[in-house]
């Protein structure tokens, strides 16, 4: 009988070499490439690379030994969530009037977000949805969680330097956050181009690429920034938090459905 082993142990066996170098901070490996103009060449590695990882990463199921966190189909439910509070939140403010200038800009430019936040849901029409749902549970997909440059380098074979935020979800998850975390660095390209080039790597259908592009056109950065500025996540001033929201909109960039 074959010994059990943790996911560590059987991504490494499936030929992916992890660093883990310890204590090591994502978020200042991330700081270092933001210092690195991101070209579409280097977009072009990492969905491979990726690709690697996932295909290698597939398939553990020793929950005796290790049991890893399942988000599945968690993201588009937050994203949901997300729309329905703020949607209450905008038009409560709608009905009392705005009373300071953070609250002018929302009542401003609250509604057509709320619309295309509205579109972008919308767009991924649910029987699809459950087919990916579906698909992923069936061939026991694992995501990267930190999905972004330097934790996922090379081919053959793929180093990985961080697997702490590994799960079971969609693969769809991994390339929804990287493309989500480029706009935010306020990086411009066709990420039409970059979901159908992802599609094709990874082996998926029309499914995956109209979750993906109504994940990547939902204006996360808008609607996040907006419910922490309802519910006074941070100590500032309205001046701040507009400006914050500004930024946001520009952040979000322009839909792709």
């Amino acid at each position: 009988m074959e010994r059990l082993i943790n996911f560590k142990e059987y991504i490494i066996r499936r030929g992916v070499l992890v660093t883990e170098f310890h204590m090591v901070n994502m978020n200042e490996v991330d700081e270092k490439f933001n210092e690195v103009k991101i070209a579409r060449d280097d977009v072009h590695k990492f969905i491979f690379s990726l690709n690697e990882f996932h295909r290698k990463a597939m398939g553990y199921d020793n929950y005796m030994i290790e049991k890893l966190p399942n988000r599945t189909g968690m993201l588009f439910e937050q994203y949901k969530i997300l729309y329905r509070k703020v949607y209450r939140y905008i038009e409560k403010l709608r009905k009392n009037g705005a009373k300071d200038c953070c609250q002018e800009m929302i009542v401003q430019e609250g509604v057509n977000i709320l619309k295309r936040a509205n579109k972008a849901l919308e767009h991924n029409v649910i029987d699809n949805y459950l087919s990916i749902l579906k698909r992923s549970m069936e061939r026991v997909e694992i995501c990267i969680g930190h999905s972004k440059f330097g934790n996922i380098i090379g081919n053959y074979p793929v180093m990985v330097l961080d697997i702490s935020q590994c799960g079971y979800d969609i693969v769809e998850t991994d390339m929804i956050k990287f493309i989500v975390r480029l706009k935010r660095k306020n990086i411009v390209m066709d990420w039409n181009n970059v979901i159908d080039e992802f599609i094709e790597c990874e082996e998926l259908d029309e499914n995956s690429r109209m979750y993906i592009q109504s994940c990547v056109s939902y204006p996360y950065e808008f609607m996040r920034n907006c419910l922490r500025y309802f519910q006074g996540k941070k100590d500032w001033s309205p001046e701040r938090y507009r400006d914050k929201l500004q930024k946001a909109i520009i952040q979000d960039g322009d839909s792709i459905i």
